[in-house]
């Protein structure tokens, strides 16, 4: 069994350098025939000039870009889970925390507690790589406004 399972290992990583070499030699087509589309020359564009700096820029921009959309994706999921109604919801974010702006029923326990519980849950699953979930809860009957720079969502 533990053949069978090297050799389909064995294939498994040939097939995914085979697939890498293949798509490299491609853009390296496209970049030396002048076709390569901005955002592929903009990609390859830092490592062919070995600006360290520039790669690690690119790198946290779009990891930033992958656990943002994974949080607000978990967030939302744990609000259904846990059946969290808010009034309205309003988020904002950041390269590192997505801020949450909650109006809740007067005196809604059950909803303020699902809610924080929906962020202390994501931000269980998030906190080793950088990044967070905020929340602020208002009640209605404190007729705050949500800030300009979030966008409403609820």
């Amino acid at each position: 069994m533990q053949a069978a399972e090297s050799t389909k290992n064995q294939l498994d990583l040939s097939y995914w350098f085979d697939n890498m070499v293949a798509t490299l030699r491609a853009d390296q087509i496209e970049l030396e025939s002048g076709i390569a589309n901005k955002e592929k020359q903009e990609l390859y564009r830092p490592l062919l000039s070995g600006d360290a700096y520039k790669m690690a820029e690119n790198v946290r921009t779009e990891s930033s870009k992958f656990f943002i959309a994974e949080i607000v994706k978990d967030y939302f999921a744990e609000l259904k889970l846990r059946k969290a109604n808010p009034i309205s919801l309003a988020i904002q974010h950041s390269e590192s925390k997505i801020l949450v702006w909650a109006v809740v029923h007067d005196g809604d326990e059950a909803c303020e507690d699902q809610l924080f519980l929906a962020e202390a849950a994501v931000n269980s699953r998030f906190h080793q790589h950088g990044f967070y979930v905020s929340t602020t809860l208002v009640e209605e009957s404190d007729s705050c406004k949500v800030p300009n720079h979030f966008s409403v969502i609820i």
